[in-house]
């Protein structure tokens, strides 16, 4: 009978045994169903003090995100009172980062388990832009008498070679101290109360940190570069290449414009500008005379190929020897025909065309449409001391009335106010009236002449300007 109840009880033992250790496992599969695939972190899982536990990846992401909206509030003595964000401060972290890093438990079996009974903290990692850090920490101080802001280490070019020029020590709130109220902010996602002090400043930039990039700088400006040009060599000195390169840039790097500036440069020596030739012939096409001759236009044509060929071998750190393509342009002309007749007279008109003749042997003014005289009108030109100009200009301003001012031939100033119809043809040469103090016309006045300019009557000098327009040839002989 002993034997037969002792069975029995095993049997209802094992049933409820079972199904609880069923159920553990049920448990067990939820639980690690719940957070491996749903993909979310584990329990106990913090991000500095806040918890995540039961987030997905993009959920930590975008909590994590709120930091960017909280704001560090700095007051102490000697420190101007402010409230910054993180990116203002020139700190920032990755969000999707870090909380890619707290599902990195999700990968291991056993944390699934150990989970249950131990906290993991993931401390979110700052990083700095020295330049804005800075830039921040010395504003915090800015006009303040105790406060003198540290000089980072830069790169410079002296000599043949880039170069670190030394920083200096400073006082004020060191970007180092500002650290720790932005890890407080990332690591409670809340506006943080911090009190700054002034102290001895150290730059944050290290000449070590330098090094790297000195290196870089220096291997791009070490390659030599030639460019040759019909008989002439263009070299590159270091000083040009330095200044195509911006060593104090995350990575040193070529500036491809700079490059084509200076080898453009270079080209210019070769660029010749084209002239159209002008001449002057007659009704049957008989050339009269050659006014301006035709020049020949010289370019190089492959400025953008040896720029890059230079920007490829410096990148590389190989030489460049590269060879100007010289193009040269075909003369062109242009055709006047002159009107019939002009071809006697100082300027050859083309039909129609109007123009003004100084007459310094005659003392006249004359006025022509082609070879058709309009007007002919008596003159007075510049005395001996103060001649007028000769040669063919135009017409190149028209001023109704002016004040002219200038210097007598002995050194002495004048004012001559309210001068009518002033027309200049070349610099403060001018045919412009004077009646106010001439009385006779036409003839030469020696002494008593102009200061060059060409005094006419105010009538005669009103209707030659109402003739004339802006760009109208003047032609002044003797």
């Amino acid at each position: 009978m002993s034997t037969k109840s002792s069975t029995s009880t095993k049997k209802k033992i094992g049933i409820p045994a079972l199904i609880l250790a069923a159920l553990a496992l049920l448990g067990m599969g939820a639980y690690i169903g719940y957070f491996a695939v749903g993909h979310r972190a584990l329990p106990g899982t913090y991000v500095g003090s806040v918890k995540v536990a039961g987030l997905t990846q993009e959920e930590i992401a975008q909590r994590l995100a709120l930091a960017n909206d909280s704001k560090v509030n700095i007051s102490g003595t000697g420190v101007h009172t402010t409230s910054a964000t993180l990116t203002d401060m020139g700190f920032s972290f990755d969000p999707q980062a870090i909380a890619s890093e707290t599902m990195a438990a999700n990968k291991v079996w056993w944390k699934y388990g150990a989970a249950l009974f131990n906290k993991t903290t993931v401390q979110p990692e700052l990083e700095i832009n020295h330049k804005v850090a800075s830039a921040f920490a010395a504003g915090l101080t800015n006009g303040k008498a105790d406060a003198v802001a540290p000089v980072d280490p830069r790169i410079e070019f002296k000599g043949e070679k880039f170069v670190i020029k030394h920083g200096s020590d400073g006082k004020g709130v060191s970007v180092t101290s500002l650290m720790e109220p932005a890890n407080e902010l990332v690591s409670t996602l809340r506006n943080v109360d911090f009190t700054a002090t002034i102290t001895p400043v150290a730059p944050l930039l290290k000449e070590a940190d330098l090094k790297e990039k000195l290196d870089a700088a220096n291997n791009l400006i070490a390659p030599t570069i030639t460019i040759k040009g019909a008989d002439e060599t263009f070299t590159a000195s270091p000083s040009d290449k330095a200044a195509w390169v911006d060593a104090n840039a995350a990575t040193p790097t070529l500036n491809a414009d700079a490059v084509k500036a200076w080898v453009q440069s270079q080209a210019n020596n070769f660029k010749v500008e084209g002239v159209t030739g002008v001449r002057l012939v007659d009704s049957d096409g008989k050339l009269l005379k050659t006014k301006t001759d035709a020049v020949a236009g010289t370019d190089v044509t492959n400025v953008d190929e040896v720029t890059a060929t230079i920007n490829k071998n410096l990148t590389e750190g190989t030489p460049t020897n590269a060879t100007f393509v010289i193009s040269t342009s075909e003369l062109t002309w242009t055709d006047k025909k002159v009107a019939a007749g002009a071809e006697n007279l100082p300027y050859l008109a083309a039909e129609g065309e109007h123009w003004i003749d100084i007459n310094l042997s005659t003392n006249r003014v004359r006025a022509y449409e082609g070879a058709t005289l309009i007007y002919d009108f008596p003159m007075i030109d510049g005395a001996p001391g103060t001649p007028t100009i000769q040669g063919e200009f135009a017409v190149s301003a028209k001023l109704t009335v002016q004040t002219m001012r200038g210097r007598n031939a002995d050194g002495s100033t004048y004012t001559t106010p309210d001068v009518p119809w002033v027309m200049y043809f070349s610099g403060d040469y001018a045919t412009h009236g004077s009646s106010a103090w001439r009385s006779s016309w036409g003839y030469d006045a020696g002494e008593g002449g102009s200061h060059g300019c060409v005094n006419m009557s105010n009538e005669d000098a009103r209707t030659l300007w109402e003739w004339a327009s802006m760009g109208t040839p003047v032609v002044s002989h003797a």
